[in-house]
């Protein structure tokens, strides 16, 4: 288990560079977080390169921008992960060349919202040395919002792209026997068809037997369309 930091460490940077120059790259960027409030917790992560010729002591540092109500920003840098009242990381020895994974979390509390966190990493030796990336984190409609609204209702999948699994809330007024949520290919075959025992739920869709693809999924009750959503599969985590 990752030990959480709970002492807040001083900042002293006056700015940060994010051009060409920095001694720093980065790599595999996951900063456009997108899902349901439902899935209480999302991830964002980047790899974090040190392109100069030698080794640096590189601190992370949280910049909020905007968190919408009831939402918490917190990351893991290193070996350390730091509550959501810390904003400055300890610094982690980076050699020459070598990159180390930093992950920004955002917990919802169940409620909807747009948050953005700007993120930079810079040398505690050199702080103009830095560079910096924004996570969006692009957050639908929560579960407590759904289900207190007269309204039929159908979520974005989390994850999108999907591995092995993926998770999606609905929500509808008059639940009947026909009350299914359907997924179809991109010729719209349709290949999973799902049953509905309750008028809202969270469920969970085992997509390890979907080939890596495209997919579209319709909420159907009372013989109408609800809504239907868009979910790719890639089987890449």
């Amino acid at each position: 288990m990752k030990k959480i930091i709970y002492s807040v460490l001083a900042l002293s940077v006056s700015c940060f560079s994010t051009n060409a120059q920095s001694g720093f790259s980065l790599q595999n960027l996951n900063n456009y977080i997108q899902g349901n409030a439902g899935s209480w917790l999302f991830e964002g992560s980047v790899d974090v390169v040190n392109t100069s010729g030698s080794s640096k002591d590189v601190v992370m540092f949280r910049q909020i921008n905007n968190l919408a109500t009831g939402h918490q920003s917190y990351f893991c840098w290193g070996s350390f992960c730091y509550n959501p009242g810390v904003s400055t990381s300890m610094a982690e020895t980076m050699p020459a060349g070598s990159s180390l994974h930093a992950r920004a979390y955002l917990s919802t509390g169940n409620v909807s919202g747009l948050s953005t966190v700007t993120y930079c990493w810079y040398d505690a030796n050199n702080s103009s040395d830095s560079i910096c990336l924004e996570f969006i984190y692009d957050i639908t409609t929560g579960i407590n919002e759904v289900a207190n609204a007269n309204a039929d209702f159908l979520s974005l999948p989390y994850p999108n792209p999907a591995g092995i699994k993926t998770t999606l809330f609905y929500h509808v007024k008059k639940q009947d026997a026909g009350s299914r949520i359907v997924f179809y290919n991109m010729i719209g075959s349709k290949i999973l068809d799902i049953k509905l025992d309750d008028s809202k739920q969270e469920l969970q869709v085992n997509t390890a037997s979907l080939k890596a693809g495209v997919y579209y999924y319709s909420l159907i009750s009372g013989g109408k369309t609800i809504g239907t959503k868009k979910l790719i599969v890639s089987h890449r985590n």
